[in-house]
């Protein structure tokens, strides 16, 4: 190669990707496309989570429930907790109507947010459930109260069976709710923590896509 050639040569600039050692090296434009997509997977993930500290405290108070298809408080439990048993002795339609009222919400709904308004205790289910006792002796509650417990069984995947939930609801009545309310608060608690923590990592692994 002549020395013209050499120094028409010298004019060009390098390949974009090409150093001295020979390695591929990305160009600057390149590097700041890479620190702008990092940039942007970073906001999404804190704007996902942004309420993660809350998710944190909910994961920390989920009651540990059994697991082994008995309910955590047995009848004679309530008994020994008086902070549970004598809202139920005392005011039973409205207790009956708050845990029917958490059991029956919606999927995106807090159950720890229930009982924070008069409306879950005084109610169509409460004032229904007052009535039925006094013109049918009781009789119709109890048919009323064998059926949701039976319905709380089989949600939580409890053993038991109808004549046991029908002996519970007659002679231990009180106790029989203060169990049940005592249930569904738990086990709902639990089940939102994992449909939370379930739906945020859904919603960040598809926003990082």
């Amino acid at each position: 190669m002549t020395a013209a050639q050499v120094q028409q040569s010298s004019k060009f600039s390098p390949p974009a990707y090409q150093n001295d050692s020979g390695a591929i090296a990305p160009t600057k434009k390149r590097e700041e496309e890479e620190e702008e997509e990092e940039e942007i997977d970073y906001s999404v993930t804190d704007k996902l989570i942004e309420d993660r500290d809350y998710y944190d405290n909910a994961s920390a108070a989920a009651p540990i429930v059994s697991k082994d298809g008995n309910f955590e408080f047995s009848l004679m439990d309530t008994i020994k907790r008086p902070d549970v048993l004598c809202p139920s002795v005392m005011f039973e339609s409205c207790i009956f109507a708050r845990s029917n009222r958490a059991l029956l919400r919606t999927p995106e709904e807090d159950p720890a947010n229930v009982g924070e308004s008069w409306g879950d205790y005084i109610n169509c289910t409460s004032i229904g459930y007052s009535l039925m006792a006094a013109f049918t002796y009781s009789i119709g509650n109890i048919v009323w109260r064998t059926r949701r417990r039976n319905t709380i069984r089989r949600r939580y995947q409890i053993e038991g069976n109808c004549f046991k939930d029908c002996a519970a609801t007659t002679f231990c009545s009180p106790c029989a709710l203060a169990q049940e309310d005592h249930e569904i608060k738990a086990r709902e608690q639990e089940i939102y923590a994992s449909d939370f923590k379930q739906g945020q990592q859904q919603l960040a692994f598809e926003n990082m896509v």
